[in-house]
């Protein structure tokens, strides 16, 4: 197994890789960012195309521009056009109908990258039927068979079950995806190193998800770490009016397996078939002047105020999710996503995942990017978190100062906020605060827009004011 000892920050390339266009050179975008870690998708038959045949011209272009020190993360998904019980070469993945031929793909594809990949994970939210066609009991056993097959080619990788989304973090352990993992944890406990979990919605639901992933493993008898595959935000749920706007669109089906699964082809004549689910996003699209802003500026187009609200809101929630699962003992976090396979065709503005996820890309496409605000403000982060190996809270009087210590060997570092609700615009309300300060020298500080912020040191602690806004301190 990989050695978590130290913190990284990486970035989830997105649903597939060299599936839909030529691959290309992701690394060099991930560095430009600051990212260490790269998660990527492959599925089966990209993998084999035929039994027997295998191609790894793909895994060749992600290794050949890795450096020593991009952990590389693979989840390898089991979509094949002739080896699954569910014909497909995307979505869904589903039991081998030869479980045996799997395995020695599995074991293949390990031992071409011979060492140079981290992490191996079999599946994507597998408690969800359009990321697996399968039973809970076929999982556990196809988990099996991976587990072996990677262990056989490279006894020090890491097997990474999950992810589990925010569903079966959540409160209610009645939740239908809280129950499939309850379930599914006590019999696996022997096939796999580290627990993905998958952090969306409410901030603060951060460090509390991430609990319940160690609770639901310590209740099945074991625990293992914890990694972080996907996280990002906001999502238009975290205002709880948009819910209602939103029920046409899910009236018709928009969550639906036959909605998001199919091959290939079938993905790309979406756009071009006038199906309920896309009838009713397109219904939403005529009405957007009446829709409330929370939900408008998610929106494709929606008015240029409210794009760089929404930017805004996500550079402050990426810095924030992030801070908060790396106080929660998290060492490996990737954010989703990095920008898309796609570039000219991504924004299906009809599809409801595009309303969802769309503008968590943060670049526009690989080569010669433009950097959203939230991808500047991933860069600063990572910057901000080198040579880190650990983000531990500091006492404040105030509960709505979130403000961490960020221990390692380089200068003090501090990353502090104050919490607002989701979608408030930026504040000028401040929460004074002061907290002890070890260097002798002063503090700089900046915002995550890279904006100047003033602090002061005296007598061994630090003072700043607080906004919604998080503030990364460093030691001079």
């Amino acid at each position: 197994m990989a050695n978590l000892s130290d913190i990284r920050l990486g970035v989830t390339r997105g649903i597939s890789y060299g599936l839909l266009t030529e691959p290309e050179p992701l690394v060099p975008a991930v560095l430009g960012l600051g990212g260490r870690l790269l998660r990527v998708f492959l599925y089966w038959q990209q993998l084999e195309p035929r039994p027997g045949e295998y191609r790894f011209d793909d895994v060749d272009a992600l290794l050949a521009t890795l450096n020593d020190d991009t952990e590389p993360w693979l989840t390898v998904c089991a979509s094949s056009l002739w080896g699954t019980r569910e014909r497909t070469d995307l979505l869904p993945p589903s039991p081998p109908t030869d479980p045996a031929a799997y395995e020695r793909m599995v074991g293949a594809l390990v031992t071409h990258c011979a060492g140079r990949v981290r992490y191996w994970q079999p599946e994507n939210e597998p408690c969800y039927p359009y990321f697996w066609a399968g039973s809970r009991d076929e999982y556990a056993d196809h988990l099996a068979r991976f587990h072996r097959a990677v262990k056989t080619a490279d006894p020090t990788a890491t097997v990474v079950l999950g992810g589990a989304p925010p569903g079966a973090l959540g409160a209610d352990e009645d939740d239908e995806e809280a129950r499939w993992f309850a379930a599914l944890l006590p019999g696996v406990g022997d096939h796999f190193d580290a627990l993905d979990v998958h952090l969306y919605g409410d901030v603060y639901a951060t460090g509390p998800m991430i609990e319940r992933g160690h609770a639901m493993m310590r209740a099945a008898g074991y625990d293992r770490p914890v990694v972080v595959g996907e996280f990002n935000g906001p999502l238009p749920f975290e205002d709880p009016a948009v819910v209602a706007e939103l029920g046409e669109v899910f009236a018709a089906g928009a969550m639906s397996s036959e909605a998001i699964t199919g091959t290939v082809a079938q993905y790309r004549a979406h756009a071009e078939t006038e199906t309920p689910p896309r009838a009713a996003v397109r219904r939403l699209y005529e009405r957007a002047d009446a829709l409330p802003d929370t939900l408008r500026m998610f929106l494709r187009d929606c008015p240029p105020e409210l794009e760089s609200r929404r930017h805004r809101i996500s550079a402050r929630q990426l810095v924030q999710r992030t801070v908060l699962a790396f106080a929660a003992g998290v060492r490996r976090a990737s954010c989703w996503n990095l920008a898309p396979e796609e570039p000219e065709s991504f924004a299906d503005r009809y599809e409801l995942m595009d309303l969802l996820f769309g503008k968590f890309a943060l670049l526009d496409r690989v080569t010669e990017p433009n950097r959203t605000p939230a991808a500047e403000a991933f860069a600063l982060l990572a910057t901000h978190l080198s040579t880190v190996d650990s983000v531990v809270r500091l006492s404040t009087p105030d509960p709505d100062a979130y403000v961490y210590a960020l221990t390692g060997p380089a200068t003090p570092r501090l990353i502090g906020w104050a919490r607002r609700d989701a979608f408030a615009a930026d504040d000028t309300d401040t929460n004074p605060v002061s907290v002890p300060w070890p260097a002798p020298a002063d503090a700089t500080a900046v915002d995550v827009f890279g904006d100047p912020v003033t602090v002061t040191v005296d007598d061994g602690h630090l003072h700043l004011d607080l906004t919604g806004t998080p503030v990364l301190v460093t030691g001079r």
